[in-house]
């Protein structure tokens, strides 16, 4: 279906992120407190170089978007790295959702579907402050088949995951992230583009009755201004019948 310009124009815009990103939409959190976010992929190549840029926005209200995450894969000849060395959702009120999770499925497949068989750049964690944040750290990585020897004395050093294969990687299923829904973006954008053409169909129709209601009400200002001039003539009739009645007597 081909968008008119004017129903083209009800649809956000991402302003500056106006590279051919493929989107895909999700429902994150419960309302009335959730939000609906973008995840955006654009594959770059270069020589030997190949890239996967990754945006995450949110794009709640209708004309206005948000920064909510940013990742990257490359691959470089020897080997695909994953991460661009910052994971982590900006805003607060959106961590802990799935979002993270989200995103290096993304990562993670784009790698299986390219790369079959080539090594993966170690993920390295840096200098974790405690057992807690390594255990969280390494909990979060190992749902896409990264895995570390657990430190057998102190925390403040720097722990790379063990060497694999893109073949070893894997993707958390979505259906287990609770707080997070697909959005079936035909679907959706089919039922607002029926829901927009039904209202302009509606708006048709109240013009219409709109103009049979002006029409019918100058139909009875008309009749009734002849009923008016009907009526002074009766009255004066009237009240000229009385006058000659009083002369007679």
């Amino acid at each position: 279906m081909l968008l008119t310009p004017e129903l083209a124009a009800l649809f956000p815009t991402l302003g500056e992120h106006d590279e051919p990103y493929s989107w895909s939409l999700f429902e994150v959190g419960t309302q009335p407190s959730g939000c609906l976010i973008a995840i955006g992929t654009l594959e770059e190549e270069g020589g030997r170089n190949r890239e996967l840029k990754v945006r995450v926005v949110d794009v709640t209200r209708l004309g206005w978007h948000r920064l909510v995450m940013t990742s990257l894969g490359r691959f470089s000849g020897s080997g695909v790295k994953l991460t661009d060395g910052f994971v982590e959702v900006i805003h607060p009120r959106l961590r802990a959702q799935g979002i993270g999770t989200l995103v290096f499925n993304v990562v993670t497949a784009w790698a299986q579907r390219t790369f079959p068989g080539v090594a993966v750049d170690p993920i390295t964690l840096v200098r974790p402050d405690t057992a807690a944040q390594f255990d969280r750290l390494t909990r979060f990585y190992g749902r896409f088949g990264f895995a570390w020897d657990r430190p057998a004395d102190g925390w403040g050093r720097h722990f790379p995951s063990k060497p694999m294969t893109v073949d070893a990687l894997k993707q958390y299923p979505e259906e287990l992230l609770a707080d997070v829904r697909r959005v079936d973006l035909t679907a959706g954008l089919t039922a607002m583009i029926d829901r927009m053409l039904e209202a302009d169909d509606d708006r048709r129709m109240i013009a219409v009755l709109r103009d049979q209601l002006n029409e019918r009400r100058d139909r009875w200002r008309t009749i009734g201004y002849r009923l008016n001039l009907l009526g002074y003539g009766i009255a004066a009739l009237a009240g000229f019948g009385a006058a000659r009645a009083l002369f007679l007597l």
